[in-house]
């Protein structure tokens, strides 16, 4: 007697099912694809067309143009203008100069001072926490005439030190705030460990928490 197989009838269905999850994961992965290259072609493009903009002859009106991919005539007059009419490079070094210095100030000042309100407990911790953190509530214009009135009489005005200053005036308190939000991610048992192995407080602080807090560091110096 010969024993008959019977195919199972849900063999046809659930190839229907993993065909239609294929096509719904396809569908999901086109539209992603196509929002993505949607938004980043808006939000790019305005900048490409900027830089286009910049190689039109001088006097060139850009409502002569269909924003395309490329302008009909290029010229380097504007740059070549640029240069020969404004002291472009001095303007460059300056600011080179100022945000090198500011970051190279901030940084540190700021990586000292959030290490010491996360790790130690002192008479004014958290006032002082607040007071940073009320410092960036105050507009930038209400500390215009202040500072106009001190480098006045400090003989700053018109300097790149004066410049650095106020830079730095505005930018310490959110690297402490930020930094400070930051050294509460990394674990104090980090640096106790440090310490049972033998490294003293500097120690476990350069060897431990600096590079943990390296990230930290890079996008507040950004």
């Amino acid at each position: 007697m010969s024993a008959t197989r019977l195919d199972s009838p849900y063999t046809g269905t659930g190839s229907l099912l993993h065909d239609a999850g294929r096509r719904r994961r396809f569908i999901n992965s086109l539209g992603f694809v196509v929002v993505l290259v949607t938004t980043t072609v808006a939000i790019v493009y305005p900048f490409y067309w900027m830089v286009m903009a910049s190689f039109m002859p001088l006097g060139y009106s850009l409502g002569n143009e269909t924003p395309l991919l490329l302008p009909k005539q290029f010229s380097i007059d504007p740059w070549l203008a640029i240069f020969r009419e404004r002291p472009l490079l001095l303007w460059l070094g300056n600011t080179t100069i100022i945000n090198v210095t500011a970051t190279f100030v901030v940084i540190p000042v700021s990586l000292l001072a959030s290490y010491s309100l996360n790790r130690y407990r002192f008479r004014g911790r958290m006032p002082f926490i607040v007071f940073v953190l009320l410092g960036q509530l105050l507009p930038a214009s209400a500390l215009i005439v202040p500072l106009f009135l001190m480098f006045r009489d400090a003989g700053l005005l018109n300097t790149t030190g004066g410049v650095v200053i106020a830079y730095i005036t505005f930018m310490l308190p959110t690297a402490i705030w930020v930094l400070w939000g930051y050294m509460q991610g990394i674990p104090l048992y980090f640096e106790e460990a440090a310490q049972v192995d033998g490294c003293n407080r500097i120690q476990a602080f350069r060897l431990v928490t600096l590079p943990l807090a390296m990230p930290g560091l890079a996008a507040t110096s950004l």
